[in-house]
């Protein structure tokens, strides 16, 4: 009976697999698959730090997840050529200004070495899956930048071998005042330039036809500029969107005020608005039907956010962090509740006129033979049925032109006493009317005034009562 015992605990010894085990080696917690070591832990207090390349008679294989986050007081650190495998956020927020990548290293994880500190990586030049150039992290054939240092200062052009701009890999780089990304780069990868305060425009080339979400996260950016060759991207007004504008992708965060979505946009795209500190208002128009997921996430100032058609369908945390917004909708529209994505609804109370070029009443620059469109609106309120003179009025370089009662755009010589309103008559609810859709406007600047006037003589009296919008475009 005793032997049988033995040899049955003797099998459950042998057919138990091996497991992980931790323990402590000098200021180093480490985790052992009885082959090789990796390092879960640093416990020291920082300096200068040397990783032993065995550890237990067993090398040191890995730098595991975080092993070594926070560690300010970090000086330098050797990493020994048995490391393989650096983990994610393995050396995150830590004291280094540079670090040396010995040619063993075959993988690194995520932020693996983001600091604020940091201002060079160098790997060495024998390790055939990473290399560097100009203490920036790359792959070794260059296609990918994979790391910019968190602590460099000033412009940077990245290299024309570049095709990919990896996840992160500008992450909260402060310092970073300007960037030029090459025709080269077809990719921008998700959260790709997030937390670059000091970054205030970015040019995308045509050559981009993949961009991840977020790429500009909590940016000091006040315009994204994308070439008009881009055949998958498109800007407006500083803004990022998808070629035919039905998607809006990122608004700048730095950008300050107000802002009207254009009446192209069908979506809201996940965080497009997220972090956008300064802005304070935004006009929804009625063609957007989807917000998605986090959309004004964390806008601080953002006050009043207008809908202008029904309530769209809705993502999370729509306006998380977003706690001081009020949503308005205007009579007669549906889907409203006492809430809205767990804002407060308001009856948005409109009086008077409202001009918009191309879908927004914010002044817009577009391309010479785009093709410009002029819509009006009026709410006339409490003061329904008012006898008032319309007006709509263009200024093109120092001509000027109106709009008369047989709907034709008609010259004039400037005096305001010899431009004829457009229509005389009671205040009425005038939905959404194009007045202009031209193709082709020569280069120059363009004013558009949509205006009512009391009482109603058929004289234009700029220093009597009256309601009046106006809009600016800029032809380049």
């Amino acid at each position: 009976m005793k032997n049988n015992l033995l040899a049955f605990f003797g099998f459950v010894l042998l057919s138990t697999p091996l497991v992980a085990t931790a323990d402590q080696f000098g200021d180093f917690s480490y985790s052992s698959d009885g082959t090789n070591i990796t390092i879960t832990n640093y416990t020291g207090a920082g300096g200068a730090v040397v990783i032993p390349d065995t550890i237990a008679a067993l090398p040191v294989a890995s730098i595991g997840n975080g092993a070594f986050i926070d560690c300010t007081n970090l000086t330098s650190v050797t990493i020994p050529v048995s490391v393989t495998n650096i983990g994610d956020d393995a050396f995150r927020n830590c004291g280094l200004t540079n670090v040396t990548i010995p040619a063993s290293v075959t993988t690194i994880g995520e932020l693996a070495f983001w600091s604020d500190s940091l201002t060079v990586i160098t790997v060495d030049s024998a390790n055939v899956s990473y290399s560097s150039a100009d203490g920036v992290l790359f792959n070794k054939s260059q296609t990918t930048l994979i790391q910019y240092p968190g602590g460099k200062i000033g412009s940077y052009t990245i290299p024309a071998s570049v095709t990919t701009i990896g996840s992160k890999a500008f992450y909260w780089c402060a310092g970073l005042t300007n960037v030029t990304i090459p025709a080269s780069v077809t990719t921008i990868s998700d959260n790709a330039f997030d937390g670059c305060w000091n970054l205030t425009n970015v040019t995308i080339p045509a050559s981009v036809t993949s961009i991840g979400h977020s790429p500009f996260f909590w940016c000091g950016l006040i315009s994204i500029t994308v070439d008009s060759a881009n055949a998958s991207y498109s800007s407006a007004d500083g803004v990022l969107f998808n070629k035919s504008q039905t998607t809006l992708i990122q608004y700048p965060g730095g950008k300050i005020g107000s802002y009207t979505i254009p009446a192209s946009v069908t979506t809201i795209g996940d965080w497009a608005f997220y972090g956008s500190w300064q802005l304070t208002s935004v006009t929804i128009p009625s063609s957007v039907t989807n917000i998605g997921n986090g959309a004004f996430g964390v806008c601080t100032s953002l006050i009043s956010v207008y809908f202008t058609g029904n309530a769209p369908s809705i993502g999370s945390d729509v306006f998380s962090g977003t706690d001081n917004t009020t949503v308005y909708y205007l009579p007669g529209t549906t889907g409203w509740g006492e809430t809205f994505a767990g804002r407060p609804t308001a009856l948005w109370i409109i009086i008077g006129p409202v001009i918009q070029a191309n879908g927004s009443t914010n002044d817009i620059s577009i391309n010479s033979g785009s093709t410009l469109s002029i819509t009006v609106r009026l709410y006339p309120g409490n003061y329904a049925g008012v006898a008032v003179d319309w007006w709509i009025v263009a200024q093109a370089g120092s001509s000027w032109y109106y709009l008369n009662d047989s709907m034709r755009w008609t010259s004039f010589d400037g005096n305001l006493s010899n431009c004829h309103p457009m229509y005389m008559g009671g205040l009425i609810n005038l939905p959404e009317t194009q007045v202009l859709s031209y193709t082709g406007l020569p280069v120059g600047s363009y004013t558009f005034w949509f205006a009512v006037d009391y009482p109603m003589d058929g004289v234009l009296d700029v220093n009597g009562t009256i309601l009046a919008d106006s809009v600016n475009v800029t032809v380049q």
